[in-house]
């Protein structure tokens, strides 16, 4: 074979030889010539494409055309970077509209079509490394950083929650219901809903999550408590050396010196006394150790 690496893509060839990169057709047609230092398909019929000079395009396979030219720093590669090729023409999640881009220091958002949807005037965006599986929007915003404080934007640049605070991040058990932690500093953080809602009192640490509930640390103390975000209300007080995630309906809780016991979603324990150990429900079962 005279290639080095060959991309299958359905309707053209990405080819590497000698080092360089460039696509040719079915029919063995030139697409684009053998002088990239990279070109990687990626899922929708798009390829990042990365010139000898290290600056960033995006090339449109389908159109079998350039629609970002190679003047970015970096584009932060879509989830899938290695999706199957007979797939990939399906319409992409709305997650994916957007991918972040890097221009100049600067970041932004491009459309996967390549315009320039969000200009580059970021510090940075929360996915800056390229070939990240995560996405670049969540739930329709993406968290960025300007002039030394965390904020979010809408797909249309929309400032949804302004810039005031140190530090912004899904929660990541409780990802699926939109939940974000944000700090502003010294330590002192508060919960955001899906629609950037303060919903939990100033807390000043998050812990594990799952279900609708959190545990919390208001510093008070270094024991753990319980929060349901679904309801914006402390369900136990400080009083836990170590919580667990929920699962299906109930936390384990452990306090040291006394053993273990399973909180639902209410605060009440199930056991009027703790255990030397308990497993996580399932099946509406609980292994306990007496």
């Amino acid at each position: 074979c005279e290639y080095d690496f060959i991309y299958d893509c359905v309707d053209l060839f990405c080819l590497k030889k000698d080092g360089l990169w460039g696509i040719v057709g079915k029919e063995g047609e030139e697409i684009l010539p053998m002088v990239y230092k990279m070109i990687q398909p990626v899922d929708g019929g798009g390829a990042i494409v990365i010139d000898t000079n290290d600056r960033w395009g995006w090339y449109d396979r389908r159109k079998r055309e350039f629609v970002a030219p190679c003047d970015y720093d970096t584009i932060v590669v879509p989830t899938l970077l290695y999706a199957n090729m007979m797939e990939e023409y399906k319409n992409p999640r709305p997650s994916d509209r957007l991918v972040g881009a890097k221009k100049n220091g600067k970041w932004g958002f491009v459309e996967r079509g390549g315009r320039v949807a969000i200009p580059c005037i970021y510090d940075y965006n929360q996915y800056t490394a390229p070939f990240s599986s995560a996405y670049n929007f969540n739930d329709g915003k993406a968290i960025v950083y300007k002039n030394g404080k965390y904020g979010m934007i809408d797909e249309d640049g929309n400032v949804v929650l302004p810039f005031d605070y140190t530090s912004i991040s899904p929660h990541l058990g409780l990802r699926e219901e939109g939940i974000y932690k944000a700090y502003t500093g010294r330590g002192k953080g508060v919960l955001l809903d899906r629609n950037c809602k303060v919903i939990s009192p100033v807390f000043d640490a998050f812990g594990r999550g799952s279900e609708g509930i959190t545990s919390y640390c208001d510093g008070t103390n270094d024991k753990w408590g319980l929060f349901n975000v679904v309801t914006g209300k402390v369900i136990t007080p400080q009083i836990y050396d170590d919580t667990f995630w929920c699962n299906e309906g109930f936390c384990r809780v452990k306090i040291e010196g006394k053993g273990w016991n399973l909180v639902d979603k209410s605060g009440r324990e199930l056991f009027s006394g703790y255990v030397p150990l308990v497993k996580d429900m399932s099946n509406g079962l609980a292994l306990v150790k007496h």
